[in-house]
């Protein structure tokens, strides 16, 4: 389509972007806007579709033993042993 008519959605999207440009230059008002869009939208999918429950899933054991998943070397260090004299 870009090809064919690359300059069909100029006028529309340079409006936008001027618009979005002036609202983005407030961080509050940009905050503000974000959780507004945010949370009125989870709670209407929240109708459609439920909040889901945990489950176990099929690899969760690798996760639960370090022989599985040994950590580095690095972030491993070896235990010292305290100085005596």
């Amino acid at each position: 389509m870009a090809f064919i008519a690359p300059r069909l959605g100029d006028r529309f999207f340079s409006a936008v972007e001027v618009r979005i440009a002036a609202v983005v230059c407030h961080r509050r008002l940009t905050v503000l806007m974000t959780s507004g869009l945010a949370l009125p939208t989870r709670a209407a999918v929240l109708s459609i579709e439920l909040i889901p429950w945990p489950g176990i899933h099929e690899f969760s054991y690798l996760l639960s033993d370090r022989k599985a998943w040994p950590l580095e070397p690095a972030y491993n260090p070896p235990r010292l042993k305290p100085y005596v004299q």
